[in-house]
């Protein structure tokens, strides 16, 4: 078995190439900052902006006809305005007053903001359909109850779910599981590949034995995600983790090791230097970290040999090691959130099941089993147990110095089932 090699050849490159690109991504940060000072100067300003995302309406205020949604301008502004209508702006171009001032922050400017505005016109054109909403109506109607509904549109297409769902995930813990991510788009990459490769193998050994499956499936699965990923208007969470497998599979195929905390590093600093907004957003913080300690418990636990043993020490082990950064941003606490590493496997066979069910016009067939779950989440009680910034900070530097040192990875797992025990019991 050739050993695959490092990124880097020695610490020397490494710091070079860290040094490089921090200058550049502190000279992205200078930019957008000037350009900030410019844009809170002016006493308003007139942009025309596309409506990308409208929200599900909140039980309380269904028979308001008020729509919260998201809209990017044609300067790559995103915010949020409110339009008083019933009728499907999806896709729409609205005219819009923007009203800048002096207490718009910084982080403000840099990510998704509610800014002081006026609508001066909407652009209606001809609505008509697209590919996109088409299936989403297919795939609600193969659901009755409108929160399971939401639930498949949010895991399939990005779509978002309203706060009463919301709440109930948050209690039992998977709100990973609603928010597309690297995690979907890695169970993605397994069923497809796999799927690929059934044909891909037979054919290979007869016709084209010199091929390297790795290049030629690998490729067909990059594309395929990509497609996706278009498809769904690229989402910002999902742009990060497909740059993250492309990478990878470019690497692997070069022959790098990519299970290194260099390889992780340099992504981080390539998609920052890419979109610095990145900076600012908390997604893409918790995707970082999520990948992180799966490189730290992959790291300390290299010489298990029992793969059944390993396979379960990873969602286990993120479960408890992420619990102290979730708790920071995400104060919800319930005691079913534990049960959220047995739904985080079960998730791993249901998402390309329900998938197929869903192509063959049975998606309605768990239907009852997450009625049960959503009922159950309903019926618990939640409580607020928010972790304090200073002490997440010290979590992250034992974190990354147990980088170096087994014993500090046990006391840093110590610490993690200790500050479970507290929230939980």
């Amino acid at each position: 078995m050739i050993q695959k090699v490092n990124l880097f050849l020695n610490k020397k490159e490494l710091f070079i190439v860290v040094i490089t690109l921090f200058l550049f991504i502190l000279s992205r940060l200078f930019i957008s900052y000037i350009n900030y000072k410019d844009f809170i100067s002016k006493p308003f300003y007139y942009t025309n902006a596309k409506v990308i995302t409208i929200y599900p309406q909140s039980a309380k205020n269904i028979q308001d006809s008020s729509q919260l949604v998201k809209v990017k301008s044609k300067e790559g502004y995103i915010f949020f305005i409110y339009l008083n209508s019933k009728r499907s702006f999806k896709n729409q171009k609205v005219r819009v007053k923007l009203i800048p001032n002096k207490e718009i922050r910084f982080i403000d400017f840099m990510t998704i903001s509610f800014f002081k505005y006026k609508i001066k016109d909407i652009f209606l054109t001809k609505n008509i359909e697209s590919k996109f909403e088409i299936l989403q109506k297919e795939i609600i109607s193969q659901h009755k109850n409108n929160f399971i509904s939401e639930f498949y549109s949010a895991i399939f297409l990005a779509t978002p779910i309203s706060k009463e769902l919301r709440l109930q995930v948050s209690k039992l813990g998977v709100s990973h599981l609603i928010a597309l991510s690297g995690f979907h788009l890695s169970i993605l990459w397994i069923f497809i590949y796999k799927l690929i490769a059934i044909p891909y193998k037979y054919t290979q050994k007869r016709y084209f034995p010199y091929r390297h499956s790795l290049l030629d499936i690998g490729f067909i699965t990059i594309l395929t995600l990509g497609f996706y990923l278009w498809f769904v208007d690229m989402p910002p969470s999902l742009i990060r983790s497909y740059s993250m497998i492309l990478f990878a599979w470019i690497l692997t195929l070069l022959g790098i090791e990519i299970f290194s905390f260099s390889f992780l590093l340099m992504i981080v600093l390539g998609l920052l230097s890419i979109d610095i907004s990145l900076f600012f957003s908390i997604a893409f913080w918790l995707s970082v970290s999520g990948v992180f300690y799966i490189y730290l418990i992959g790291l300390h636990t290299k010489n298990i040999k029992n793969k059944i043993f390993k396979y379960l020490i990873f969602p286990i082990g993120i479960f408890f090691l992420m619990l102290p950064v979730v708790h920071t941003i995400f104060d919800i606490t319930s005691i079913l959130q534990p049960f959220s590493i047995l739904l985080s496997l079960i998730f791993i066979l249901f998402y390309p099941i329900s998938i197929f069910l869903h192509i063959l016009g049975y998606g309605y067939i768990f239907d009852k089993y997450l009625l049960l779950l959503i009922d159950v989440s309903s019926k618990e009680l939640s409580y607020l147990m928010p972790l304090t910034f200073d002490i997440l900070l010290i979590y992250l530097i034992v974190s990354i110095t147990s980088i170096f040192s087994k014993n500090i990875f046990w006391f840093l797992v110590l610490i993690s089932i200790s500050y479970a025990i507290y929230l939980f019991i």
